[in-house]
């Protein structure tokens, strides 16, 4: 027995409305809504003669709609002034905003689209700063990295305000992290965090997409580098990988941790699932580490028995994050997919610590 517990892993459990532009038009006349179309009424001696619709009431019926979450009805009177009044600065705005909704319904494609038709609309240059903005927003959604990057940089050589260029460094980290460069994704990362904190309040901290996402990318890089990370034998190699890795575990951990603070309804239950994915991922690297060659089949089989034992630990707060990361969307009513996903992994990591329980199976689980 010996010679198994030099082999014996020491793993070690430690503890949408955003400003949108209205038409130029500044007319009230009286409106009567007929879903989903307007028309203004107005008196002609002891006639009455309708109208075409003001724009106007349209674009404030519109960014009500965008403040109760009701995209698709704003989407609909969007339309309705961009085919109406084309050529007209309404129907430039209406573009604009439209390619807010599409955006906002996971449509980057059409987004684009009307992105191109509201900047040849002559809207203004601040608009018109936007409008490349949210097209590089929509290339990201499109995974058009190449796209992003070069537009992106473009941008920062312009003189933006400070949220803009935080979005937009945010775009270059994502685009970073998918051509695998890691250092360039963490600097455009922390500049970007760096720029936000340096302008918002503690208050306007809680819940900004912004700073969430900020920490989110930043979590993402030491993420990659952890699941890199192999163990490897002989066991002197492994023990100092083993080390490496939790390091890398906890440095993911604390920026993800960051991202979920905010409370952001886009970011925070994704980062929280990548919390317990953090877990979930160590116990099955060590599961499936390479094993010593020189055991016969009763010390395999004592080992493998250690090593669930060990790795359980992990796999039940895994487990339990995934819980909390439930929780919380329901305590702050995020209308989130993470939320599913994490409820649903969390019933399966159950299974799975009760089957290593149980000394005659061997290693199993799954990945996420």
């Amino acid at each position: 027995m010996k010679s198994i517990a030099r082999y014996l892993l020491l793993v070690v459990l430690v503890p949408l409305v955003a400003a949108c532009p209205r038409p130029p038009e500044d007319a009230h006349p009286q409106v009567i809504e007929l879903e989903p179309m307007f028309f203004t009424i107005l008196r002609k001696g002891d006639k009455s003669v309708v109208k075409d619709y003001d724009s106007a009431e349209v674009f404030a019926k519109a960014e009500g709609f965008m403040r109760e979450g009701r995209i698709a009805d704003a989407r609909k009177l969007y339309q309705m002034v961009a085919r109406d009044g084309e050529g007209t600065t309404a129907a430039a705005s209406a573009w604009f905003n439209l390619a807010l909704c599409e955006l906002a319904m996971d449509r980057p494609g059409d987004a684009l689209t009307a992105l191109d038709k509201a900047r040849a609309g002559g809207v203004s240059e601040e608009d018109l700063t936007r409008i490349r903005i949210l097209q590089v927003e929509a290339r990201a959604d499109r995974g058009e990295w190449d796209n992003v990057r070069s537009e992106g940089e473009l941008l920062l050589r312009a003189a933006l305000a400070p949220d803009w260029e935080a979005k937009v460094r945010l775009f270059l980290a994502a685009a970073a992290l998918n051509r695998d460069d890691l250092p360039e994704a963490e600097n455009q990362a922390r500049t970007a965090l760096r720029q936000l904190l340096s302008f918002l309040s503690l208050q306007a901290q809680h819940g900004d997409n912004l700073v969430a996402q900020a920490s989110f990318r930043l979590g993402e890089v030491f993420r990659i580098q952890f699941e890199r990370l192999k163990l490897l034998m002989p066991v002197e190699r492994m023990t100092y990988d083993l080390s490496d890795k939790l390091a890398l575990l906890r440095q993911a951990e604390e920026h993800y941790l960051e991202a979920v603070r905010v409370r952001s309804s886009t970011w925070s239950p994704r980062a929280g699932y990548q919390v317990a994915a953090l877990y979930e991922a160590f116990a099955f690297d060590t599961l499936n580490a390479e094993v010593p060659s020189d055991l016969n089949e009763l010390e395999l089989q004592v080992y493998a028995e250690e090593l669930n034992r060990k790795v359980i630990p992990f796999l039940e707060k895994a487990a339990d994050i995934h819980r909390k990361n439930v929780t919380m969307c329901d305590t702050y009513r995020f209308d989130s997919a993470w939320r599913g996903k994490s409820e649903k992994r969390a019933a399966e990591l159950d299974g799975v610590v009760s089957k290593l329980s149980r000394p005659e199976d061997g290693p199993g689980g799954g990945s996420r």
